[in-house]
């Protein structure tokens, strides 16, 4: 199975593996070391190098979906999921990159129900990976998940709930975990710091500004 994974690293690689926009490598730069050690606890270095490189090509999908090629990104993401791993931990770590780059081939199809499925998928496989496994790691990468779900539901013309869930996600990073709406908030490590807890903030803050005003906010000014 790594062998399987290596070959396609090789020539995914000499094609170009689109680098991550800057939130998202503030992310990895944070955590991969965290995800590192807490593998290593129970998994060879040949296990964390497969997920890492699986990891790599579900972005490179996304990279695919970002430029229109959603057929071929559709492809590449079904042959990764002949090589994922048969532990369930392993698995679960990678939900939280396969997750992410579905969503965004149905976003960009339109399909935005099945885009936040896929989002949800990913957020519920970091939930247990925190609560069951101890990757306490991935706070700044669920608050990160959650506000790309506030992002589907704002194209998907729902932009009081994006509202409403980006609040909450702002009072979150500051350190109010019980404004969580998802589950697992005991299993949250906040407030954020640092580089990512900046980054994070400026995300939400960002799309939030995009939220058009209600009818309520008109009749209020």
């Amino acid at each position: 199975m790594a062998r399987g994974a290596a070959a396609i690293s090789a020539e995914t690689q000499h094609g170009g593996v689109a680098r991550p926009d800057p939130i998202e490598q503030a992310l990895l730069e944070e955590f991969i070391q965290a995800q590192c050690a807490t593998l290593l606890l129970r998994h060879s270095p040949e296990d964390f190098l497969l997920v890492r490189t699986l990891a790599d090509h579900h972005q490179h999908a996304a990279h695919e979906a970002k430029h229109g090629e959603l057929r071929r990104a559709h492809i590449q993401l079904d042959a990764l999921e002949s090589l994922q791993p048969a532990e369930a931990e392993l698995r679960l770590v990678g939900a939280l990159t396969a997750g992410p780059a579905r969503a965004l081939v149905f976003w960009k199809q339109g399909d935005h129900e099945a885009a936040l499925r896929a989002m949800h998928s990913a957020l519920d496989a970091a939930t247990v990976l925190a609560t069951v496994y101890g990757h306490h790691y991935l706070t700044a990468r669920r608050i990160y998940l959650a506000g790309n779900v506030a992002r589907v539901h704002l194209s998907a013309g729902r932009p009081e709930f994006a509202a409403e869930l980006c609040a909450a996600l702002l009072s979150v990073a500051d350190g109010n975990a019980e404004c969580w709406p998802f589950t697992g908030a005991d299993s949250l490590s906040v407030p954020l710091t640092g580089l990512a807890g900046r980054m994070i903030r400026g995300q939400l803050k960002e799309l939030a500004e995009r939220v058009p005003p209600t009818s309520s906010d008109r009749s209020q000014e």
